[in-house]
């Protein structure tokens, strides 16, 4: 009996060191930031298509074929752009019919021929010629234009200021709270990136132009500004 009561002693001798050298409850502050930074952009993305209806699927796609071709043409020739800057986003040969009913008679439908839309995904890079190069597809056969939306071609520069700025917001928090409330802020114990985006508005809807001659005066474009924005978390120990 004696020996087990040593042992107990001795254990906890040992325990007390460890528990002695326990920190506190720890005191934490966590706020969030965020920064943003504008930019002009410096690509246009553009969606634009041919679309043909003739009688037969092998005459309406030589035509398409061929309008298409032409617009490529214009685009490479006239305005210099790379391969890499055009693709092909979209081809479909559809069967068009036509419904007619009569009082008291099911709807009948009659085959008038067959539809092909090609569709073609352009990133213009020059974008002071971006109202000429609309007008001269148009010009060239396109007829139909299924999107447009701005962006910047290389923006990670503008994402590491983004996320300078959203550190500095939090910090700034961090510091105008212990001011207030009369506390310091000690280290930082964790860090959190919200992450960075840049939002995309594009302008949906569906622009079907008459095949013709292009105007005199090019397309009038707006390409205003977009937004990076970035968020991040961070936790300080508090004093």
């Amino acid at each position: 009996m004696r020996v087990l009561w040593m042992v107990w002693m001795l254990l906890g001798l040992a325990a007390l060191p460890v528990a002695a050298g326990e920190r506190p409850p720890q005191r934490a502050l966590t706020l969030s930031g965020m920064g943003e930074v504008r930019a002009a952009p410096d690509v246009a993305v553009v969606t634009l298509g041919v679309r043909t209806l003739k009688a037969t699927a092998r005459a309406t796609l030589s035509a398409n074929n061929a309008a298409m071709r032409r617009v490529l043409q214009v685009l490479k020739t006239t305005f210099g752009m790379a391969e890499r800057d055009l693709m092909t986003s979209g081809l479909s040969i559809q069967p068009r019919y036509e419904q007619t009913s009569r009082p008291g008679q099911p709807y009948r439908r009659r085959l008038i021929g067959y539809q092909v839309n090609n569709l073609l995904t352009v990133r213009v890079r020059a974008l002071d010629r971006l109202g000429e190069a609309l007008d001269a597809v148009v010009g060239a056969g396109a007829n139909t234009i299924h999107g447009i939306h701005f962006t910047i071609d290389q923006p990670e520069a503008l994402r590491m200021q983004a996320r300078r700025l959203a550190v500095r917001n939090a910090k700034a928090k961090a510091q105008l709270l212990a001011a207030e409330a009369g506390f310091k802020v000690g280290r930082v114990l964790n860090v959190a990136e919200g992450g960075v985006t840049i939002p995309r508005p594009v302008y949906r809807g569906r622009a079907v132009m008459e095949m013709k001659p292009a105007a005199p005066a090019a397309v009038p474009v707006a390409s205003g500004e977009r937004t990076i924005r970035a968020t991040v978390r961070i936790t300080w120990e508090i004093e």
